[in-house]
């Protein structure tokens, strides 16, 4: 029996007896919660000191606001095996390939990551949309998990992006044709580094 509880979320034969020993764990996971939820964070500096905006972008990624050759290539790649694994319809094209993200702007940091989108027209699939983003978005979760791939000792993160998506970004490059789509500002402002531990 297959209960529904609220939007794409079901319980496989599902029975009302439920164990005395189900209720102790769940009774203890709660206690863990707590105690956690009380515990103060202790964020270590290195991670704090993070957050700031840099003068220039990155300059292993980039020859002043230019992608260096070597790391296009190499985004291209990654990108291009991507979308072959996808194995979609051939009138599926490669519209872009789109570098976003802190690594394409001047708040950087030794915990950024490469956030590298296939753009794709996701109109030239038959089925609901909502069904194409959770294809997508699964198999951009294998990808990511199934391939460990760094730039520069950066992770990539990628990601399938709709062509007709509007992307909230202050900076995006197009990898594809080699120009910003939106160039990044360096813009001054003030880290209030007692407000990032108070959220932590």
């Amino acid at each position: 029996m297959k209960i529904f509880f609220k939007k794409k979320q079901i319980v496989e034969n599902y029975t009302s007896n439920i164990e005395s020993k189900r209720i102790d764990e769940l009774e203890e996971m709660i206690d863990s919660l707590n105690d956690n939820i009380n515990k103060e964070v202790n964020i270590p500096s290195d991670v704090l000191n993070s957050f700031r905006i840099n003068d220039t972008l990155n300059q292993e990624i980039w020859d002043g606001d230019k992608l260096i050759p070597e790391i296009k290539n190499k985004l291209t790649k990654i990108a291009t095996d991507f979308y072959n694994e996808l194995n979609l319809p051939e009138e599926v094209k490669l519209k872009d390939i789109i570098f976003t993200g802190s690594l394409a702007n001047y708040n950087w940091s030794s915990f950024s990551d490469v956030d590298l989108h296939v753009v794709l027209d996701f109109s030239k699939l038959e089925g609901a949309e909502t069904f194409k983003e959770d294809f997508f978005y699964s198999q951009k979760a294998l990808w990511n998990q199934n391939h460990d791939i760094t730039i520069k000792s950066f992770p990539v993160e990628i990601y399938a992006q709709d062509v007709s998506a509007k992307l909230v970004a202050t900076a995006v490059y197009s990898i594809k044709f080699d120009k910003w789509v939106l160039k990044p500002e360096r813009e001054k402002f003030k880290i209030n580094k007692k407000v990032i531990k108070q959220k932590a």
